[in-house]
């Protein structure tokens, strides 16, 4: 009652009473008017007379209830919004749902959200949350905000919208619909009661976000908690991995260890489709931009069986409405355009740790694998094995003891700091792939099933498998993992990391599906034979010789008709009169162009290079402008180039990328000046995959400035003074950029180097006698990189004082080992 009294209160005050003109006996506390006397004609016990005073209701003051006066904000821990999960509920371009629970007495449960992490007034949504009433007799809130923007990053705080008693700000990143992204897919985190478990998978979890901070949101693959319906594990583990869980949205189904009635629905608020029964677990999918994404719950079983006891197995596993709606949702998205589809189950038909011969997961083979391998379903992840394995491409295949059968594709192999990737060509199967586990609970593999307990060999079953068990050296399956999945037009990218000893993740091994070979060989084979080439066919083959530059290697490699696109641009040049057919003239690839130099490239290692930069030093450069500049073979094939300096009439500094260049050979490009320059040229594609940071500072920047890098993907936040650059001679590199740092320095964030066994940092710098003097360490260091929340640098570069020589320093020792609770743990499947 009293508190409809304080609504009606509220409710009922104007505009103008509430703001006044008087405001008697100020004083200023906390940069807001306080109300000192009544002479103002405004009620000090109305919420809304501080708030029409703009005073901050979000970090600064709060409103008490018994003596309804503002006061500086203090939330007690346990008054504290807890177990907050953020989810997709729908369209991830356009809504979320958050779950949470708080002890208080509350007035108007909510959420709050703003793409300005300050939450103004005027860009500040507030939603109003449904309260219910958990198993164990807590309050918990759900919200379900729609209308989000698509493509923006949102700031979120749930709790009392009239108290503003809130949690701590959360994030996400609504999806464009469009633009290639990475997720992450944990499994297993099983934390039950007491902290040892719990840390040991909220720390999987923060360092899954640390190693890949771009990941748009994670899938988690069940079991959550050890045993649902004790809610001190839920509390436990979100209360460990709250901080993460705060930084993303999570995608998870629904494990038999989260089976108890209605628990897994009381901490994650997801759409239900198809009338379905969610006291196990929830099915449902989701678009996010390019792939489709298909969420089963194989706890709700056939013929109305819901499984809540997590040891469960004498079922089969998937109602026939889920099948039934898991085939509508899957043919409705292809003909929506999704290029993938992802599915995720928390009991997967084809895993090798302890539970390959279930009842339950023999019953998958038999009723999902089917429909699986009709839908041309690409990747499957599972869990509740607790070991890692993944498939080769598998098809179903009925008369089969193991019901699948091996399919094989061409294979390319992409290699890129000191990382091989074998990627699977127009895969025609499915791969199954189980992460792991995030938590501390280890299978070994075919645990506990002997040769002849189940219906099938155990060497042909395992037959199925690419990989089985192995940790970063493929020895071992104890350490917790997860995977980062990069889903691109062309390309779907499955990268493993192991959580090691010292509690930091490093990257395992890779594997992938291309499908961006395949589109530009057919736009290959459709050009015209080399004998029937028009002019009119140029811009076909100018597009053709694009597409090709967009693919590394190893798929250019892989290309059928790469030589009619040669053939075709050679018959092009003799029809512009720019190449003779026999190759003894080398004449003009740009008429327009008033000069032109050739510029001898050699490769004098004992290997061949591809996708090579190299660094061209144009002397006595003509006196045009920059964007009149062009760059060709003897061919007159475009060379993709960047321009570092620009210096007419004096040396110039131009980076071009070749496509190959053999051991021991030198190659001639063709520099043009003066003429209509290169408009289709990409400076950005110089630089392939295998660069992650490319500074060349030539160009001056101000404090506060964010530098963009030559790849296009890495930004750097100027801290400190201005940097002023110049075209200089450093190190013997006449015309290059050089920029001298004093006072300041450029700040990169992200994971610079990120799934790279090794990296290779080259940096030209140089420190002055009177800079190496004024030292007042051992090194000044000029390079460092540190990882996000630690004090210290893991690598750090600079210039010895005692004799000016470089020199490189990372951590001399690793932390010592965590002590683990529990290793292959087999209890309580």
């Amino acid at each position: 009652m009293k508190h409809n009294l304080i609504r009606q209160a509220l409710q009922a005050a104007t505009t103008a009473a509430v703001v006044g003109e008087e405001s008697g006996d100020d004083t200023e506390v906390i940069g807001n008017v306080v109300v000192g006397d009544d002479s103002d004609g405004l009620d000090e016990h109305l919420k809304s007379t501080y708030a029409g005073l703009r005073w901050d209701f979000i970090d600064a003051w709060m409103w008490d209830l018994v003596t309804q006066l503002p006061r500086v904000k203090y939330v007690a821990p346990e008054e504290m919004p807890n177990r907050i999960t953020a989810t997709f509920h729908g369209d991830p371009g356009t809504r979320r749902a958050f779950t949470w629970y708080q002890d208080i007495a509350m007035v108007e449960p909510g959420a709050i959200l703003s793409t300005d992490p300050s939450f103004p007034e005027d860009a500040t949504l507030t939603v109003e949350a449904e309260a219910s009433t958990s198993n164990e007799g807590e309050a918990f809130y759900r919200v379900v905000v729609t209308g989000l923007t698509p493509g923006l990053t949102y700031y979120y705080r749930v709790g009392d919208t009239f108290t503003g008693k809130w949690s701590d700000t959360g994030t996400f990143e609504t999806a464009d619909g469009e633009d290639d992204f990475s997720f992450i897919t944990i499994t297993d985190t099983q934390a039950r009661g007491g902290a040892s478990e719990a840390v040991v998978s909220a720390n999987t979890i923060a360092e899954a976000l640390r190693t890949a901070p771009d990941a748009e949101f994670i899938v988690h693959g069940g079991d959550v908690v050890q045993t649902s319906e004790e809610e001190n594990d839920w509390i436990e583990l979100f209360g460990y991995a709250q901080e993460s869980l705060l930084a993303t949205t999570i995608a998870p189904v629904s494990g038999n260890h989260d089976a108890g009635t209605d628990e897994f629905t009381q901490h994650f608020a997801l759409r239900a489709v198809n009338g379905q029964d969610t006291t196990t677990g929830v099915y449902y999918s989701y678009d996010y931009n390019d792939a489709h994404f298909v969420m089963l719950n194989t706890n709700e079983g056939r013929d109305g069986h819901n499984a809540t006891d997590m040891s469960d197995q004498d079922y089969e596993p998937i109602s026939d409405a889920q099948l039934a709606w898991i085939e509508e949702d899957v043919e409705q998205a292809l003909a929506r355009g999704a290029k993938w589809i992802i599915l995720t189950t928390h009991k997967g038909p084809y895993t090798a740790g302890a539970h390959a011969a279930d009842p339950d997961i023999l019953s998958l083979r038999d009723r999902l694998v089917p429909l699986i391998d009709e839908l041309d379903v690409d990747l499957v992840l599972q869990g509740h094995d607790h070991y890692w394995t993944r498939t080769e491409e598998l098809a179903s295949d009925p008369d089969s003891p193991v019901r699948a059968k091996r399919l094989k594709s061409d294979v390319i192999t992409e290699v890129i700091g000191g990382i091989k990737i074998d990627y699977k060509v127009d895969q025609r199967g499915t791969v199954f792939v189980t992460p792991g586990t995030a938590g501390s609970k280890h299978y070994g593999q075919m645990q506990g099933i002997a040769e002849g307990d189940a219906p099938f060999g155990n060497e042909e079953y395992l037959d199925l498998f690419d990989r089985l068990g192995g940790g970063v050296r493929f020895s071992s399956n104890s350490y917790e993992s997860f995977l980062e999945v990069l889903v691109t037009d062309g390309r779907l990218t499955v990268n493993r990391h192991e959580v090691g000893s010292n509690d930091k993740a490093s990257f395992a091994e890779g594997f992938g599906i291309d499908r961006g070979i395949t589109p530009v060989d057919e736009q290959l084979a459709a050009l015209p034979k080399a004998a029937g080439i028009k002019l009119t066919d140029e811009p076909a083959v100018a597009a053709a010789r694009a597409a090709v530059r967009t693919l590394t290697k190893a798929q250019r490699a892989h290309l059928a008709h790469l030589d009619r696109l040669e053939a075709a641009e050679a018959a092009l040049g003799e029809l512009h009169g720019t190449a003779s057919s026999d190759g003894s003239d080398v004449a003009w690839a740009d008429p327009e162009a008033t000069e032109r130099q050739p510029l001898t490239v050699t490769n004098d290692q004992r290997r061949d290079l591809a996708d090579v930069p190299v660094r061209l030093q144009i002397a006595h450069t003509p006196e045009v402008p920059a964007d009149t500049f062009a760059l060709a073979t003897s061919r007159s094939v475009p060379v993709p180039f960047e321009i570092e300096t620009w210096a007419p009439g004096g040396t110039s500094v131009v980076w071009a990328k070749l496509d190959e260049l053999p051991k021991r050979s030198s190659q001639v490009v063709w520099a043009y000046f003066g003429g209509r320059g290169a408009t289709t040229n990409d400076p950005r594609d110089v630089w392939s995959r295998q660069f992650a940071l490319v500074e060349h500072f030539a160009n001056s920047a101000s404090s506060g400035d964010v530098l963009v890098d030559a790849t296009g993907r890495a930004a750097g936040t100027l801290v400190g003074a201005d940097l002023e650059s110049a075209s200089g001679s450093a190190a013997g590199l006449t015309g290059g950029g050089t920029a001298r740092f004093d006072g300041s320095r450029l700040q990169y964030g992200g994971n610079i180097g990120k799934n790279t066994r090794e990296f290779t940092l080259s940096v030209v710098l140089s420190m002055t006698p009177e800079d190496v003097a004024g030292l007042t360490g051992g090194m000044g260091t000029l390079v460092a990189r540190k990882a996000a929340g630690e004090d210290d640098p893991a690598l750090q570069l600079g210039i010895r004082k005692a004799d000016g020589l470089v020199q490189t320093l990372t951590p001399s020792a690793a932390r010592p080992p965590r002590s683990r609770r529990t290793a292959n743990r087999t209890s309580s499947r």
